[in-house]
């Protein structure tokens, strides 16, 4: 039966997460790994962290604030300035140029991040980055009003 592992603020520490993934003894053909948002800048190896989760069949990635910026980087060669301005979106984007990474890699990279949500339902529990607005409108389920929410949370990053 598959595990489920939830993670978080990943932030490019590649060598921390497969030291984590190992010491839990995480399969990555069978089980399931959630990731609560955050997973590049900061660490010395944004690039070569989505390409390794990326490869993990049963990944779901709920998205943060750090992901959003990236997204638009990787998607429109968008440049957020919150990312810049302390928030080592700079050093991302010269790991980015540093590898030579192709525009159908970072194409291919923000198509597979467009499977990312605001929050995820797993049995009793709601995965998120960094809350929820105190009111769900429609519920869990109700994905007009969550893409509301969604906007109105993210716009406060």
């Amino acid at each position: 039966m598959a595990k489920r592992f939830v993670v978080g603020d990943i932030h490019g520490c590649l060598p921390k997460l497969k030291e984590l993934l190992l010491k839990v003894g995480f399969d990555s053909q069978k089980d399931i790994l959630y990731c609560v948002g955050d997973l590049t800048d900061r660490g010395p190896e944004s690039v070569e962290t989505i390409r390794y989760l990326m490869k993990i069949k049963n990944f779901f990635l709920i998205i943060g604030n750090h992901d959003l910026w990236l997204y638009h980087y990787l998607k429109e060669n968008e440049i957020d300035r919150r990312w810049l301005n302390g928030n080592h979106g700079g050093e991302t984007i010269e790991q980015f140029e540093q590898l030579k990474v192709s525009e159908e890699e970072k194409h291919a990279m923000a198509s597979w991040m467009e499977t990312m949500s605001l929050l995820k339902v797993v049995d009793d529990y709601v995965l998120v980055h960094a809350g929820l607005p105190l009111k769900i409108k429609g519920g869990f389920d109700d994905e007009e009003n969550l893409s509301e929410d969604f906007d109105t949370i993210v716009s406060k990053w």
